[in-house]
């Protein structure tokens, strides 16, 4: 996205808009109530606080204007909020029950891997628990038995 051109000034009255902005709108093509967003423009780039969004699909639209009468078109991109997840893991001895308070969290969310050192379990078998928790709350656990040596 550009800002407008200033064009020519063929008067020398130097009455051109100079206060270069970048506003941003959610969900709203229209822009009815725009954010302003900071621009650096050492990098080009430009961030806007979005607010706290609802669960599910939503559009930001992102234009560069001058003044208050001089816009680009508008630019846009399409995401979706999901809810927070993650998934967590710990290894327990044989038919031992996981400790609350020693869950670790996995790399990744929908391809997720972990890894340990099996001598920090000692040998014998084992339990590996792996869990996804959303919003807070446990919505799956599978496990596998393991023997370490």
């Amino acid at each position: 996205m550009q800002f407008p051109n200033l064009g020519s000034d063929p008067t020398g009255a130097g009455d051109h808009p100079t206060r270069k902005r970048v506003e941003v709108s959610v969900d709203d093509p229209a822009f009815g109530k725009p954010i302003e967003a900071t621009v650096h423009h050492a990098s080009g780039t430009w961030s806007a606080p979005l607010g706290a969004l609802s669960r599910g699909p939503h559009t930001v639209y992102a234009r560069a204007a001058m003044d208050r009468s001089s816009y680009s078109e508008a630019a846009s991109s399409t995401f979706t909020v999901v809810s927070a997840a993650s998934v967590e893991w710990q290894v327990v001895d044989k038919n031992a029950s996981p400790v609350a308070s020693s869950w670790r969290r996995a790399a990744g969310l929908e391809t997720w891997s972990f890894g340990f050192d099996t001598a920090t379990y000692g040998s014998g078998a084992k339990t590996i628990v792996v869990r996804l928790v959303q919003d807070g709350l446990e919505t799956a656990r599978a496990s596998a038995r393991a023997r370490f040596r």
